[in-house]
Order: structure tokens, then sequence, then C-alpha cells
């Protein structure tokens, strides 16, 4: 199984909007792809800047083969989606990880 993980740090004022942009239009989309199989997104309480809140989406794939896929095939318009929206005030942290123990 392959972690497919993004941290996202944006300002706190528009941190709802975000959050509601991501549940209602781009994890749908990123899930559409069938290169996932569930996703998880959680809110970063040890994050401690003021003004900021920092949000990381978790997406699981079966094989490093999908992530791959995903990452050509469909990651650049997505991420462009989402540059468009919120332009350079959202900071995103990519991790692929490959799960060695269940």
């Amino acid at each position: 199984m392959i972690l497919y993980s993004v941290a996202v740090t944006i300002p706190s004022e528009i941190a709802e909007e975000w959050l509601r942009w991501m549940l209602d239009l781009h994890i749908p989309d990123v899930m559409k792809t069938g290169m996932f199989t569930r996703f998880k997104i959680f809110k970063n309480r040890a994050f401690d800047v003021s003004g900021e809140t920092e949000f990381c989406t978790q997406y699981e794939a079966e094989s490093f083969k999908n992530y791959e896929l995903y990452r050509t095939e469909f990651a650049p318009e997505l991420q462009r989606h989402h540059t468009e929206k919120f332009g350079t005030v959202a900071k995103a942290r990519r991790m692929v990880l490959e799960e060695i123990i269940q």
C-alpha cells in the first residue's frame, strides 16, 4: 500500500473556505481518477504558526504504479486548479510513503 500525503499550510482566515473546497470539489476529483481507494483529511493540532492552519490529506493507493499514474496523468491539472483557486497563499508539502509493516 502507498500513502500519498499532502500537507497544506493556509492562512487561518481562509481555512474554512479551503477545507470546504477540498471536500466539495478537489478530493472528489482526485478520487474519480480511480488511482486511490480511500482518503482521510486531518488538521494538524501541533502546528503553531500564528495566523496559519495546516491540514494533511492522505490518499491510499494499492500500488506505486497507481500513484505514478496519478502523478503523471492527473496531478498536473488538479494541482493547477488548486493554484488557480488559492494562488501562492497555500503552501503544499508532499510525501509518498510505502507501507512496510501492516
